[in-house]
């Protein structure tokens, strides 16, 4: 649940984006509070626990309202990241980084 959570509350005064890995994301859980934001979803292709495809569809809804949508899958990689820990570790240190602005050339910006 915590990657439910932080989308949820990415709408705070010192949130600058959230990054999501294997959320639980319903077809119905809200995107409004990303606006503004940078967010990153990283989910497997495999993944049992929390659905992948609901993963995609919710990326597709946050592009409404983010300033920036990230979706990263990992194929083959199911719900226990410690399988595929280095693919992980890359992508969500990579989103971090992005979002805070530390890359070499400044944060990604999603195009229209």
């Amino acid at each position: 649940m915590g990657a439910r959570t932080a989308l949820r509350v990415a709408d705070g005064e010192n949130v600058r984006g959230a990054v999501a890995l294997a959320p639980w994301v319903p077809e119905d859980e809200p995107v409004h509070q990303l606006a503004g934001r940078s967010v990153a979803l990283v989910h497997g292709t495999e993944d049992k626990v929390t659905d992948p495809r609901l993963t995609s569809r919710y990326a597709e809804r946050a592009r409404s309202a983010a300033d920036s949508v990230v979706h990263h899958e990992i194929p083959g990689a199911d719900h226990a990241m410690l399988r595929s820990i280095k693919q992980w570790d890359t992508l969500t240190a990579a989103a971090a980084l992005d979002i805070l602005g530390l890359t070499e050339h400044g944060p990604r910006r999603q195009t229209p």
